[in-house]
């Protein structure tokens, strides 16, 4: 009986400790991964314009980089947005945990922006291996 009693006893201290450790576990939240992703992507975009001479016309075809997330979706598993307007500006897109536009918190739309090419012509060669 005293066994018994023991064996429950460090069954219970070993599920609270690791309970308690699964609080400390760091996530990553699905905004942040976005934010990543969309880092990882303008590197992406970039090299793929310097090798191509143009920018890809979509996020599918772009080059893989090693030991990096290659994925093309955000933080909640929807494909990203992808365009290019007129003064060749690279807008990527998510329209957040709900899916929709506009929104507030984890639901707001994340967008980033950035030049494709330099003032003189050439292709940014920011972040680009």
């Amino acid at each position: 009986m005293k066994c018994r009693w023991s064996y429950i006893a460090a069954l219970v201290v070993t599920s609270v400790f690791v309970m308690a450790a699964m609080l400390f576990v760091d996530r990553v939240s699905p905004r942040a991964l976005t934010l990543t992703r969309m880092s990882v992507i303008k590197n992406r975009i970039l090299l793929y314009a310097r090798q191509n001479h143009s920018l890809p016309p979509s996020l599918f075809v772009l080059p893989i980089l090693e030991d990096k997330d290659n994925k093309i979706e955000d933080g909640w598993g929807r494909p990203l947005g992808y365009a290019v307007d007129d003064d060749g500006v690279v807008v990527l897109s998510s329209l957040g945990s709900d899916g929709k536009m506009g929104g507030t918190g984890d639901a707001a739309d994340i967008i980033e922006r950035f030049p494709s090419k330099q003032k003189d012509g050439r292709w940014s060669d920011e972040l680009v291996r």
